[in-house]
C-alpha cells in the first residue's frame, strides 16, 4: 500500500495540483491580511482573520478545488492511456485507486495545515497585538477539512465516472450552495443537511467552543447538530471510499 501511495505521490507532481495546494493558501490569507490591517488592533482582530479566511477557503475555494484537484488527478491517469499500469503489472485496481485518493487526502490535509500557519504568520505581519489562537484555529480548520473530504472522494468518482468536467462543474455549483447556506442566515436550521455547508460551519463552531470568540451558544441541540454532522462526514467519506473503489475494481477487471 505504502509503495502505490508512494508511486502516486511522484505522479501528481507532475501535475498542477501541488502548485495549487501550495499557493492557494497564500492567496487566502494575503487577502484577509489586507482586508484585517485597518483593525489590527481591534480585540476580535484574529477572529476577523478566521471569518474572512474561512469564507474564501471554505465557501468559494473548497468547493471548486476539490472538483478541480479530483478533475485534474483523473485526467492524469486518462491523458497517460487510463490506467495502463493495470495492463503491465500485477496490481489490483483496488489497491491502485485507494492510493490515489489516500493522496489526495493528505495532499488537502497538508493544504490545510499551511493554510493555519500562513493565517498566524499573516496576522503578525500586520502586528495583530493579542495572542495567537493556536488551538482555535487547527482544531477548526482541521474540522472543517474533515467535513470536506466527502466531497473530495465524491468528486474523484465523478471526474473517473464521468470525466473531469462534470467533477469541475460539481465543483462550481458548491461555490454558490457554500456561500448561500455555509456562509449566510439563509442556512440556519437547514446547513447540517447540504453538503457544501459542513466546512464552513463546522469550522465556526469548534472555533467558538475553544476560543469562545465567537458568539455561539453551545446548547445541547448545537453540540448534537456538530457531532452528527462531524461522525457523518467520517463516515460518509469512509463509505463513498469503499464504494468508489468497489466500483472501479469491477471496471477495470471488466
Amino acid at each position: 500500500m505504502l509503495k502505490s501511495i508512494h508511486s502516486e505521490w511522484i505522479k501528481s507532481r507532475r501535475t498542477a495540483i501541488p502548485w495549487l495546494l501550495f499557493l492557494a493558501p497564500i492567496a487566502v490569507t494575503g487577502i484577509a491580511a489586507l482586508y484585517v490591517q485597518p483593525h489590527h488592533l481591534a480585540k476580535d482582530a484574529w477572529t476577523q482573520m478566521l471569518d474572512i479566511i474561512s469564507q474564501l477557503w471554505f465557501a468559494i475555494w473548497f468547493p471548486l478545488a476539490w472538483g478541480l484537484l479530483s478533475g485534474l488527478s483523473a485526467h492524469l491517469e486518462s491523458a497517460s492511456g487510463g490506467w495502463k499500469a493495470l495492463r503491465i503489472r500485477n496490481i489490483s485496481p483496488a489497491l491502485l485507486y485507494g492510493s490515489k485518493i489516500a493522496v489526495l487526502v493528505i495532499q488537502t490535509l497538508l493544504s490545510t495545515l499551511w493554510l493555519v500557519i500562513l493565517t498566524v504568520a499573516a496576522g503578525k505581519m500586520i502586528s495583530i497585538p493579542s495572542a495567537v489562537p493556536w488551538p482555535g484555529f487547527i482544531a477548526s480548520f482541521v474540522a472543517g477539512w474533515i467535513a470536506s473530504l466527502p466531497l473530495l472522494i465524491g468528486s474523484l468518482w465523478l471526474a473517473e465516472g464521468l470525466g473531469w468536467a462534470i467533477a469541475v462543474g460539481f465543483g462550481i455549483v458548491g461555490i454558490l450552495i457554500a456561500s448561500l447556506i455555509g456562509a449566510t442566515s439563509l442556512g440556519v436550521g437547514i446547513w447540517q443537511f447540504i453538503l457544501w455547508s459542513w466546512p464552513i460551519r463546522l469550522t465556526y463552531i469548534v472555533y467558538a467552543f475553544i476560543t469562545k470568540y465567537i458568539e455561539i451558544q453551545m446548547t445541547p441541540v448545537v453540540l448534537v447538530v456538530f457531532w452528527s454532522v462531524f461522525a457523518s462526514s467520517i463516515g460518509l467519506s469512509a463509505i463513498l471510499s469503499y464504494f468508489s473503489i468497489k466500483w472501479f475494481h469491477g471496471r477495470e477487471v471488466k
